[in-house]
């Protein structure tokens, strides 16, 4: 198990790119260690959304509540 700890955290576009490298990360330092990959336990201190943002987690929301 890892502990990733992020100062602050774009929910939106950073967030991918931040948790793909923290794995990245971790796989590799477990390989030079020998031993295997767990899991990553994620701590933001801030998680936000950029208002330019707003629209497209508007259509997330919209999109989840959708009826089918």
């Amino acid at each position: 198990i890892s502990h990733y700890l992020m100062r602050s955290n774009d929910a939106v576009f950073g967030y991918n790119n931040d948790v793909a490298w923290a794995k990245y990360v971790q796989d590799k330092l477990a390989s030079d260690l020998g031993i295997p990959s767990g899991d990553i336990i994620w701590t933001a201190t801030n998680l936000h959304v950029y208002e330019r943002h707003f629209g497209f987690i508007e259509d997330l929301i919209r999109d989840q509540h959708k009826v089918v």
